[in-house]
């Protein structure tokens, strides 16, 4: 786990963990969630799957899906009731598909796989426990899980629970008996079953090394990422999709990041700003800097600037159509496949269930997203539609046995009448927030930026400004991240004039090695608007991860008021090439300003004549 984070006390219970993954995408309580229980996960994982590696998949997709359900499960005090269901579920799963795949030809790779768990007799006393357990009511399971199954004391399973060390007791007492009463009737005692578990528990411990931890750790917290600040996708589709391919490299880690960063934010991000009306932004308190006086004051006059220029962009409607490029040799057609990844044959949502690691393997190709944005006052209208092509592939033996290219679709709107935001996607369904004041910043040039998930619903002042995010931005974006900028110079980029700011953006109470280094090339001559932003990932996040956005073409919208006509943003990483950076994905965006109302910038012209 990273050193650099406070765990939180082993006081804490779940459902305060839970809630700080969920709310504050805090890793270190994720990180102490997932080792609390990893031996209870592990145990029932390897009770079933004989193979390490299957046994490992199960523990993982156990703890992805805690993430994936976690809004939706009411008694977050009794998480470890929800994880032994979880993870029996997961692990009766793979079991059954070990068993589809396993073929009479290959009775080596049969037992290994799905027999050597099924002989031992322990393993089926072990099963028995797991199944009698499940049975009991909640309130009695949860004690019998902490104290027999995880070994803690009644105290602290009482600080789990929120209960008094007495009441702990007592639910035991009537849990144990409810299960003795129940294996009467097999003829077998309960004490042979507990310890058969200690035993299971002996051989299973040793599997959970800090690696797996790190591994489950990290592709959880991208997870939480991901969903944190969008719900263009679902975390269902990511995780069963792209994230989970994660765990087989480091170019899946990177193809899932870049659909997240590219189809999610890239351009089609819903943004929102608590700034209402056309005046400037006000605050309750302005942020305190760490920077010299002098260098403080500069960048206060820099973020005055921009969000003067900003307000000439308050009436706009826009339309901007992104196309996007994949690349990934695992993306492509495969070698002996007569597939066209431009003729896809399905909807990856109609089988998207049914596309299980290892036995397939998801990558995305191409795809393109349209989008609508109008903006008037305190009300906005948002309309967005993206189409991304996926290679499917299936896998036995390490082989492709079979390809084809699907294409998964996503429609959305988002309006507000100034009051409620309305949000309705073909993914989630209807959705309705109080959200009074919000704005809709996206079609705003100086926001055009924010090809990422790290900053939805800010304006580029807010950020420069270190303003923390309001109360309502959260609600809607589910997003918190916090910068602190610095002016670092001038210079010029395609000849055009530029203020250079560096940011380092987090999430409080996350590590600043899981956050970002942002460059923001400010055009002086054309609004403010960056002409160029350069983004790195930390290692934790997607080591040597590189976004890079590009405005290549612009339009003179009125006199003096600019607006990006064409935008390429690449996504790189390392590579043992000469140029020691590999493009991973691309992006080109083409944007038609269809109307801008400008009072403010009118009268300023009309004063400067």
């Amino acid at each position: 786990m990273n050193s650099q984070t406070k765990p939180p006390s082993p006081l804490v219970n779940d459902a305060e963990l839970l809630a700080r993954v969920v709310e504050q995408q805090d890793s270190a309580a994720l990180e102490t969630l997932i080792t609390r229980h990893s031996g209870l996960v592990m145990g029932i994982a390897r009770q079933r799957l004989a193979r390490t590696e299957d046994a490992e998949e199960a523990f993982q997709t156990t703890f992805l899906k805690l993430i994936e359900k976690a809004a939706a499960i009411r008694d977050r005090q009794s998480l470890a009731c929800w994880l032994l269901r979880v993870a029996q579920n997961e692990s009766r799963q793979l079991l059954r598909d070990k068993q589809r795949g396993a073929t009479s030809s290959e009775p080596e790779v049969l037992e290994q796989t799905v027999i050597a768990s099924e002989t031992d007799e322990k393993q089926k006393d072990v099963q028995l426990l797991l199944d009698e357990v499940q049975q009991l009511p909640e309130n009695y399971q949860s004690a019998v899980i902490l104290c027999h199954l995880e070994g803690k004391t009644q105290e602290e399973a009482a600080e789990q629970l929120g209960l008094s060390p007495g009441a702990v007791k007592g639910r035991l007492e009537r849990g144990r008996k409810l299960l003795k009463r129940r294996l009467v009737k097999r003829g077998i005692g309960l004490s042979v079953l507990f310890a058969a578990w200690q035993v299971n528990q002996a051989t299973a411990t040793t599997f959970v090394t800090t690696t797996l931890l790190q591994q489950t750790a990290s592709t959880c917290m991208s997870s939480v990422l991901l969903t944190a600040g969008s719900t263009a996708v679902t975390t269902t589709t990511l995780s069963k999709g792209a994230i989970l391919m994660s765990l087989a490299g480091s170019k899946k880690i990177i193809a899932g990041s870049v659909l997240a960063f590219i189809v999610i934010g890239g351009g089609t991000t819903y943004v929102i700003s608590s700034n209402s009306g056309k005046s400037a932004p006000v605050v309750e308190e302005e942020p305190k800097s760490n920077l010299p006086v002098g260098q403080a004051s500069k960048l206060k006059e820099l973020v005055t600037k921009v969000t003067e220029q900003e307000q000439f962009y308050n009436d706009i409607e826009i339309k901007a159509v992104s196309t996007l490029s994949f690349r990934t040799s695992e993306a492509d057609p495969q070698p002996g496949f007569d597939v066209n990844p431009y003729e896809p044959t399905g909807n990856l949502d109609d089988v998207k269930d049914q596309i299980r690691p290892p036995d397939y393997e998801m990558h995305p190709h191409h795809g393109t997203v349209k989008f609508h944005v109008k903006t008037e006052g305190d009300t906005f209208e948002v309309d967005k539609t993206a189409d991304v092509v996926y290679s499917v592939v299936k896998v036995e033996q390490g082989e492709v046995v079979s390809q084809e290219y699907l294409v998964h679709q996503i429609t959305q709107t988002l309006s507000s009448n100034g009051e409620t935001v309305l949000r309705n996607d073909n993914q989630q369904g209807a959705q309705q927030f109080p959200a009074a004041g919000l704005r809709h910043e996206y079609a705003k040039p100086q926001s055009l930026c924010f090809s990422s998930n790290r900053h939805t619903a800010r304006s580029l002042s807010d950020v420069l400004a270190g303003f923390k995010p309001s109360s309502d931005y959260k609600a809607i974006s589910r997003a918190n991240w916090e910068s602190k900028c610095e002016i670092i110079g001038e210079e010029e980029v395609d000849s055009e004039p530029v203020v250079v700011v560096r940011c380092e953006s987090t999430v409080p109470d996350r590590p600043a090695v899981l956050g970002w280094v942002e460059l923001f090339y400010l055009a002086k001559n054309k609004n403010y608007i960056p002409v160029k932003v350069r983004s790195e990932a930390g290692p934790d996040v997607v080591k040597g991860m590189v976004e890079e956005l590009r405005v290549s073409a612009w339009q003179e919208i009125k006199p003096g008021l600019w607006y990006p006509r064409t935008s390429r943003m690449t996504v790189s990483t390392v590579d043992g090439s000469s140029t020691g950076r590999k493009i991973m994905a691309e992006t080109e965006t083409n944007y038609e300003v269809i109307s801008l109302t400008s009072g403010q910038h009118d009268e300023v012209i009309q004063e400067v004549e």
